[in-house]
């Protein structure tokens, strides 16, 4: 009786044992869930676009989308799609560089670039390596750091565009990336992020599913958004749903009063889920972006003229609904956590 239950206690450690070693060696697994099918191209939007690849080497100043790869780095591509504005004056237009989430790819997230397009600004999006079309190794936390600042390469060096005319949007853990990079980048014009959260390790905790392992020994993928916003002066607009079940409403609040720039907003969308906030939030979310970027803009256009306002003014040029936020947040800490193997 007793050598059975040493023998049933010695299969659980085993057991448990490899599932550490499975996370700690496989994390990345657990973190991006790509998948290579695109089942929707911006045609099927009414959108005009060019497909682009953007070579992955030692090279940077030789990256384009139609030479040939040289190095050691052949195989790697990123793919995207460039979707021009609909406006023909370009002189005061902004750019997005768009950076969806962790699951499927860009052909996942093209109703999001058709209020962007709307709005009357281009779009790149492109896919981390190992998503839809692009070549390259399974992603993990440094490959698609990696591409992020390839793709803002891209569109300096092969667009002409300069960073203060790129405002970079980032979805789930594509907000986390879009952190990252600006905190490399501190001239860009402005940062959206849009349902993400303030770190992995507090996604963890949230999720639970993870709990009963030694976590803070396991985790080697971090996306420490909560640390780096302190660092971004550029204008930041935080977007979340109140009925988001994946991420909760209240990561965004805390990286909202983090952010130590004066430009900075936080709109919670009434019913939004994780996926469909530009659906769900309609004319209202239309309405927030166009009045964000519209205030991006006056406010270059008033550093550039040496005409700052005074705080308080710029503070309120970027309106905030405090108090329906709050409420929306308070109620998003008591959601139970959308059951999900994955990370965001």
């Amino acid at each position: 009786m007793l050598l059975n239950f040493l023998f049933s206690l010695t299969g659980v450690g085993v057991i448990y044992v490899f599932c550490c070693v499975a996370l700690l060696k496989w994390q990345n697994r657990f973190v991006f869930v790509p998948s290579s099918e695109l089942k929707k191209n911006p045609h099927d939007f009414n959108l005009d676009y060019e497909e682009i690849w953007i070579s992955v080497g030692e090279e940077n100043e030789s990256r384009s989308s139609d030479r040939s790869e040289r190095g050691q780095n052949t195989l790697d591509k990123i793919h995207g799609w460039w979707i021009p504005s609909p406006n023909r004056d370009r002189r005061n237009e902004k750019t997005i560089l768009f950076f969806h989430g962790n699951a499927f790819n860009i052909g996942a997230n093209l109703k999001q670039t058709v209020v962007f397009h709307r709005l009357g600004l281009s779009v790149l999006m492109i896919d981390y390596r190992g998503y839809g079309k692009s070549k390259g190794q399974f992603p993990t936390e440094s490959q698609v750091y990696e591409d992020a600042q390839i793709a803002l390469d891209y569109l300096t060096e092969q667009k002409n565009i300069s960073h203060r005319e790129i405002i970079i949007y980032g979805h789930s853990l594509g907000g986390a990336i879009a952190i990252e990079l600006a905190t490399k980048n501190p001239d860009l014009a402005a940062l959206i992020i849009q349902g993400s959260f303030t770190s992995l390790r507090e996604m963890v905790d949230h999720d639970k599913i993870y709990n009963i392992f030694p976590v803070d020994l396991l985790l080697n993928h971090y996306f420490d958004s909560i640390n780096k916003i302190v660092e971004l002066q550029m204008p930041l607009l935080f977007v979340h749903g109140d009925a988001d079940r994946r991420v909760p409403a209240w990561m965004s609040q805390t990286l909202y009063e983090t952010a130590k720039t004066a430009l900075k907003d936080l709109y919670i969308v009434p019913e939004g889920d994780h996926d469909r906030i530009a659906e769900i939030g309609g004319e209202d979310y239309y309405g927030k972006l166009e009045e964000f970027i519209t205030s991006v803009t006056n406010h270059q256009s008033s550093v550039t003229s040496d005409a700052l306002r005074p705080l308080s003014e710029v503070e309120t040029s970027l309106p905030k609904s405090q108090q329906r936020c709050s409420e929306a947040v308070e109620r998003s800490r008591n959601e139970p956590a959308e059951e999900s193997p994955a990370m965001p």
